[in-house]
């Protein structure tokens, strides 16, 4: 069946945006440098709301997907989900699973320092 392909992931917290505020972020990448044997958190939340249309980055492979959960917008990284698009129609209710991570890019353009990195993310039953 497809949930023998379907990749299994150890879950750090529930995290709602809401509770995502700056210096919670500021501990949980105090935690770092992120990589082989300091894995980066993973959180999980349920119901959060695409609240637009996602953009495709670098030729389609890769989406910015504007989401809210718990009254606040964050634009989410969903890197490789190009195949994936249709999921992330607008008004759309998912349960997505997130890392959070530095944004350069973001940072250069004068928007906030870190995003959320999409790792899996499936409709809320």
């Amino acid at each position: 069946t497809s949930d023998h392909f379907r990749a299994e992931h150890q879950v750090d917290a529930d995290a709602g945006f809401d509770e995502l505020t700056e210096r919670c972020v500021r501990q949980i990448m105090a935690l770092g440098p992120f990589g082989f044997g300091n894995p980066a958190p993973l959180f999980h939340c349920t119901g959060a709301e695409v609240a637009g249309p996602a953009k495709a980055l670098k030729d389609g492979k890769h989406l910015n997907v504007p989401v809210r959960h718990n009254c606040r917008l964050l634009f989410c990284k969903a890197w490789n989900f190009g195949g994936r698009a249709t999921l992330f129609q607008p008004g759309k209710k998912l349960d997505l699973l997130f890392q959070i991570e530095d944004d350069p890019s973001s940072r250069k353009r004068g928007y906030g320092w870190w995003c959320l990195s999409l790792k899996d993310a499936r409709r809320t039953e």
